[in-house]
C-alpha cells in the first residue's frame, strides 16, 4: 500500500484512498441528536482485529491503552472519535479494513494530516452547536500538529482544549486511565 510522501519540492503527495477519500469523506458523520458539549478523541492503536471484512472502527483497534482511553471517554463526553494517522477523523462506528499505517514524525505530513482533520473537527463542531471542549486522549504524534493547526487556523474559538495525558509515557497513560474511574467490565482492559 502506497503511503503519502513529499516530494523534493516540499509538496505533500496523497495515494488514492487517503484523508480526504476515506471512508467518511463526503458524507457528513453520524452526529446525534442531544445537546454534545464535550468531545473526546481518542489515538488509534497500531493493534488491529485480524478481519477480511470492514469492522467498525471502536472494534478494529485492540491495543489496550485504545480500549481504556474509548471508555474512558465514552463515560465522561458527550461524543468520541478516533484518530487515525490512516484516514483521519473517524468515527466509532465507522467501517475501517484492518491497515497498517503510523502518522510518520515528518513535519510536512503531519501538518497535511492535521490540517485535514482540523477541517473535519471544525465541521463536526460547526454542526453540533456550540461545543464547550475537545479532550485528547493520544500522543503528541497526533495532538501537536492537530492542536496546532487548529490554533493556526482560528479554528473552535471558545472551545477549551484539553490534553490531560499530555506528556505521560504509555505506561503511565495505562496507570492514568485506570486511576479515573473507569468500568472494567471489558476482558480487552486487562493489559
Amino acid at each position: 500500500m502506497d503511503a503519502p510522501h513529499i516530494a523534493p519540492d516540499g509538496a505533500v503527495h496523497l495515494p488514492l484512498g487517503w484523508w480526504g477519500t476515506g471512508p467518511d469523506a463526503g458524507a457528513p458523520f453520524q452526529l446525534p441528536l442531544a445537546r454534545v458539549r464535550t468531545l473526546g478523541l481518542v489515538g488509534c492503536s497500531k493493534r488491529k482485529q485480524r478481519a477480511d471484512d470492514p469492522l467498525p472502527a471502536a472494534e478494529l483497534y485492540t491495543g489496550a491503552l485504545f480500549r481504556r482511553a474509548t471508555r474512558y471517554s465514552q463515560a465522561h463526553h458527550d461524543l468520541t472519535f478516533i484518530l487515525s494517522g490512516r484516514w483521519g477523523l473517524v468515527a466509532p462506528a465507522t467501517l475501517l479494513l484492518p491497515y497498517d499505517y503510523v502518522l510518520p514524525q515528518r513535519q510536512a505530513l503531519a501538518r497535511a494530516w492535521a490540517g485535514y482533520v482540523a477541517g473535519q473537527l471544525g465541521a463536526v463542531c460547526a454542526a453540533l452547536g456550540p461545543v464547550e471542549a475537545v479532550y485528547c486522549y493520544a500522543g503528541k504524534r497526533y495532538v501537536q500538529p492537530l492542536l496546532g493547526m487548529v490554533d493556526q487556523r482560528g479554528l473552535l474559538s471558545g472551545v477549551a482544549l484539553h490534553w490531560p495525558v499530555q506528556g505521560l509515557a504509555r505506561h503511565e497513560q495505562m496507570c492514568w486511565f485506570d486511576t479515573q474511574h473507569i468500568p472494567h467490565d471489558d476482558p480487552a482492559a486487562t493489559p
